[in-house]
This record gives structure tokens, C-alpha cells and sequence, in this order.
């Protein structure tokens, strides 16, 4: 009997499911901030407008599924599946980037009504964007190589998951507990 298991397959079913975990994250997260400020912002946003933000939840959607089940998951072995993977996670970032513009248009646009829900959808934008680029740094395959198993890693992780989600969560709740 051993007394654990191996943490070279721990590592590999990791980073196997952890960038499908952040496009999850990511499509639940921005969809209760946009519910939230296209409440409190009281402007609501132009068909195109909307058109293009379906297709970039779909980008960021599709990103985490390719990557998913492509041969080699997200931080793969061959030199072609880290540059798909680079491609996609930049694809994926590049979609969140244009759902945050076009939240900042719409609190632009309108005359936001600030109360806790608002402030936590606020927080989380920031919260998002510096976990972006360090999700991105770490998309690059050579900086991937050189900080892929270490405290940066793990922090861009925690940011992602525990950061930014407990910011749309509470911007949710804080949102829907009237109603509740």
C-alpha cells in the first residue's frame, strides 16, 4: 500500500481540466456582472452590441471546449499543441477583453446606480483583467516552461477561481436577494 498518489498524474489531470474549469468560470461569472450592470446601468445595450457579445461568450466557450479535448490538453507535449493552446487561451482573452469594453460602455452610457452589487461587479472587472494577463503569460509556451509548476502558477489559479468568481458570486446574490 502506498500512502498517496502520484503527483506527476495528479499534475497532468490538472492541467488536463483546469482551463475548461476557467472558461466555465468565466461564462458564469461575466454573465452575472453583465446582468448586473445592464441593470444598474440602466442603459441597455444595442442589438449589435448584444450580437457581438453572444459571439464572444461563444469564443470563450469553444476556447476551453477545443481545448479540452484536444490530443494533448492545455499544456501539452508537442510544440504544435502549445502553440494551439497559446492561440486559443489569447483567443479566450481577447473575447473577455471585449465583454469588459463593452461593460465599460454601458456604465458610460448610462447613469449607474451604485449599491453592493454594483461594487462587487466593479471589483470583479479589475479582479478579471489581472487574471487574464497572467493566464496569458502563462498561455506563452516559454514562459509556461519556466512557470508552469511554480507560486505564480498557483496564484493566477486562485486568482481566477477564488477572486474573481467570489466577486460575481456576491454581486449575484447581492443582486438577486431581493427577489429571493
Amino acid at each position: 500500500w502506498t500512502t498517496g498518489g502520484d503527483p506527476q498524474l495528479f499534475a497532468a489531470l490538472f492541467r488536463r481540466f483546469v482551463s475548461p474549469a476557467f472558461s466555465l468560470v468565466l461564462l458564469g461569472a461575466l454573465g452575472t456582472v453583465i446582468a448586473v450592470v445592464g441593470e444598474r446601468a440602466e442603459a441597455r445595450p444595442t442589438r449589435r452590441e448584444g450580437v457581438l457579445a453572444g459571439i464572444a461568450l461563444a469564443v470563450i466557450a469553444l476556447a476551453g471546449l477545443v481545448v479540452w479535448v484536444g490530443p494533448e490538453g492545455p499544456v501539452g507535449g508537442s510544440s504544435s499543441s502549445d502553440a494551439i493552446g497559446a492561440v486559443l487561451n489569447a483567443d479566450l482573452v481577447a473575447a473577455a477583453g471585449f465583454l469588459i469594453a463593452g461593460i465599460l460602455a454601458l456604465l458610460k452610457r448610462g447613469g449607474a446606480r451604485l449599491d453592493t452589487a454594483m461594487l462587487y461587479a466593479l471589483g470583479f472587472l479589475p479582479t478579471l483583467v489581472l487574471s487574464l494577463c497572467t493566464g496569458l503569460l502563462l498561455a506563452i509556451p516559454a514562459t509556461r516552461a519556466m512557470a508552469a509548476s511554480t507560486a505564480f502558477a498557483s496564484t493566477q489559479l486562485h486568482l481566477t477561481l477564488l477572486g474573481a468568481l467570489a466577486m460575481s458570486f456576491m454581486a449575484g446574490v447581492h443582486h438577486a436577494w431581493p427577489e429571493l
